[in-house]
């Protein structure tokens, strides 16, 4: 298939991304309630992602996740190389 159309960065601008439909590979979704932090959704592949399944960050605050990335950094359980926990 040919396509006869130049592409440029005012191609950009068109493109859908403010309408959500497929988490990046490489990253993980966290919906955030804007007064308290607290995750109120999540995408499916926060197990692979950030090693903890997503029926166990609802509910949290981003802080209470945060912390515990922290303490786990901390006392040497956190792998900084690869992003996630030993």
């Amino acid at each position: 298939m040919v396509i006869n159309e130049t592409f440029d960065l005012t191609n950009c601008d068109r493109e859908p991304i403010h309408i959500p439909a497929l988490i990046q590979p490489h990253g993980a979704l966290l919906v955030l309630e804007a007064s308290t932090f607290n995750i109120i959704q999540v995408s499916s592949n926060t197990l692979e992602i950030l090693y903890l399944p997503p029926e166990q960050l609802l509910g949290k605050s981003l802080g209470d996740l945060l912390d515990s990335r922290e303490e786990a950094t901390n006392s040497g359980a956190f792998d900084s190389t690869h992003g996630r926990f030993d």
